[in-house]
C-alpha cells in the first residue's frame, strides 16, 4: 500500500514538473494540501473533454499560488525529499488521500441529508383529493358516478388507485378509462387512456405527472369509449373505491417546507425573548 502510495504521489509530482535559484521550500501539510487540489483538477480534467488541450502548467499555477509558491518552489521542494533521509513522499499522499476521503464523505453526508429532507418534503405534502366507495352503476342513470372532475389544480404529480369490478356479462368491452388536463377555455390535454378490464375486484393504479402550469381542471371517467357507438345500454359496474391523490412538485414541497420550519424557529425565538423578559424571582 505504501509503494503504490508513493507511486501516486510521484507521478502526480512529475505531472507538476514540467516547467519548474534561491526557492522557498513547501512544508509538507500545504504539499499534500496542493497534492490534493491537483487531484482535484487531473479528475475534472478527465471528466471534462474541453480541457484535454489545456496546458499542465497553466492549469497548476493557480494551485501553488493558492497557498503562496510557484512552480519553481515545488519544483526545488520534490528535489529537496530526495535529499532528506527522514523524509516519505508517501506520509504526503497519505494526508492527501486522508483530506480527500474525508471530503468524500462529508459530501456523501450532505447527499443524504438533501435527500431525506426532499423526501421528507414529498410525504408532508402529499394530500388526498378525492378519496370515495362502494359506487353502483345499474343502468344509465348512474355513468354520471363514472366521473370525477376536480378543479383549480396545480403541477406535480397524481396517483389514481383502487379497485372495480366489471361483470363477466359485459361481454364485449370497449370501456375506457380516461384522464385528461383542462384548461380555462376548456382546451385539453390527454394523460390516460387504458381499457377497463371484465373481471372481479381488479385493482388498478395510474401515476401522473402535470408539468403545464395552464391547467386549472383534472377529469377522470370510467366511461369512456374511443368509438361512440360501442358505448354500452344499460351499464354495470361497481367501483369499490378510487382515491385521487397529489404531490406538489419537488421544488414547492421543499419550499413550504422551508417556509414552516422558518416559522417555526421565529416563534421559537419569539417565545424565548418572552421568556427572557419574565421578571425574575428574587
Amino acid at each position: 500500500m505504501k509503494q503504490l502510495l508513493y507511486s501516486l504521489v510521484v507521478a502526480l509530482g512529475l505531472s507538476l514538473m514540467w516547467a519548474c535559484n534561491s526557492h522557498k521550500l513547501i512544508p509538507d501539510k500545504e504539499l499534500a494540501m496542493i497534492f490534493h487540489d491537483a487531484m482535484l483538477v487531473n479528475a475534472f480534467i478527465t471528466s471534462d473533454t474541453r480541457s484535454h488541450n489545456t496546458d499542465s502548467v497553466n492549469i497548476y499555477e493557480p494551485i501553488f499560488a493558492k497557498y503562496g509558491y510557484t512552480v519553481d518552489d515545488f519544483h526545488y521542494t520534490m528535489d529537496n525529499f530526495s535529499r532528506r533521509k527522514s523524509a516519505r513522499l508517501s506520509d504526503v499522499a497519505e494526508v492527501m488521500l486522508l483530506l480527500l476521503d474525508r471530503e468524500a464523505q462529508e459530501l456523501s453526508t450532505q447527499v443524504t441529508k438533501l435527500d431525506t429532507i426532499e423526501n421528507v418534503a414529498r410525504r408532508r405534502y402529499t394530500r388526498t383529493l378525492l378519496e370515495k366507495e362502494n359506487i353502483q352503476i345499474k343502468g344509465d342513470a348512474d355513468t354520471a358516478l363514472m366521473n370525477f372532475t376536480l378543479e383549480n389544480i396545480g403541477m406535480g404529480d397524481y396517483t389514481i388507485s383502487g379497485y372495480y369490478t366489471l361483470p363477466q356479462e359485459s361481454k364485449i368491452n370497449n370501456r375506457r378509462m380516461l384522464v385528461r388536463w383542462y384548461r380555462p377555455d376548456s382546451s385539453y390535454s390527454q394523460a390516460v387512456n387504458t381499457m377497463v378490464y371484465v373481471r372481479d375486484s381488479i385493482n388498478f393504479i395510474q401515476k401522473i405527472k402535470l408539468d403545464q402550469p395552464d391547467m386549472t381542471r383534472m377529469f377522470v371517467s370510467f366511461n369512456h369509449f374511443n368509438n361512440p357507438k360501442d358505448r354500452i345500454k344499460k351499464p354495470k359496474m361497481t367501483i369499490h373505491s378510487i382515491r385521487i391523490e397529489y404531490t406538489p412538485t419537488l421544488e414547492e414541497c421543499v419550499r413550504r417546507l422551508f417556509n414552516e420550519q422558518s416559522s417555526m424557529q421565529i416563534f421559537a425565538d419569539t417565545m424565548l425573548h418572552l421568556s427572557d423578559s419574565k421578571p425574575k424571582l428574587e
